[in-house]
């Protein structure tokens, strides 16, 4: 695969008939650094078995992805992507319990434990707006599940000012990020910051007027 200057940026692979996607280019350099190894040694090497977990977390769901996740970065602790993806799965899961009204105290356990996979991956790459994005709405949901619980409003307000520092930083990296600006006004919103949330929601709006909706 090849962006518009030419470069190769990810190397083609088929799952099954209907599926196709592409390794990108770092992590496939990343595989093929080490020495020249037969096939079967190559696969048996830490950083190939935990891709290999990687992808294994991709095609499942729920605690099962959330599992394969932990296998990825037991073998290869500095991966990166694997703290992202099993972020994005407990906050996913912290989601549904909250909707389905099963157990909070676990919701708020995988909302604080998404932003701390988030924080491991801001520590350990060069983070894009969207991991800034992922925390932040972490944050977000955490101080809404304190409040919603009658829990400790200052706890909760804190949640929301380190929403609003990570939607900040996701801005600072994409000023038209669209749905940072609605996250930040929403979180503005939860304490009493009126005049900023209202502009936040404005160039939302302006950016995407379909997100709303």
């Amino acid at each position: 695969m090849l962006n518009l200057k030419g470069e190769v940026i990810g190397i083609a692979a088929t799952g099954a008939a209907v599926i196709s996607h592409a390794v990108p280019s770092d992590e496939f350099n990343a595989l093929l650094s080490g020495p020249e190894l037969p096939l079967d040694k190559w696969q048996k090497e830490k950083s190939v078995r935990a891709y290999d977990s990687l992808l294994l977390g991709e095609w499942s769901e729920g605690n099962k992805a959330i599992e394969h996740y932990n296998e990825a970065i037991k073998l290869y602790p500095n991966f990166a992507r694997a703290y992202l993806s099993r972020g994005i799965a407990k906050f996913q899961l912290g989601e549904l319990l909250v909707a389905n009204q099963e157990d909070i105290e676990r919701a708020e356990k995988c909302y604080i434990a998404a932003i701390n996979d988030f924080s491991e991956v801001i520590k350990r790459s060069a983070a894009n707006p969207d991991t800034y994005r992922n925390r932040g709405a972490a944050n977000f949901q955490l101080g809404k599940l304190l409040i919603e619980n009658q829990e400790e409003i200052k706890k909760a307000k804190k949640d929301y000012i380190a929403a609003i520092n990570d939607f900040n930083e996701a801005i600072g990296r994409d000023p038209n990020y669209a749905e940072a600006y609605l996250y930040r006004g929403a979180a503005r919103q939860k304490i009493k910051q009126q005049k900023e949330a209202k502009i936040d929601f404005q160039t939302a709006d302006r950016l995407n007027p379909d997100l709303r909706k």
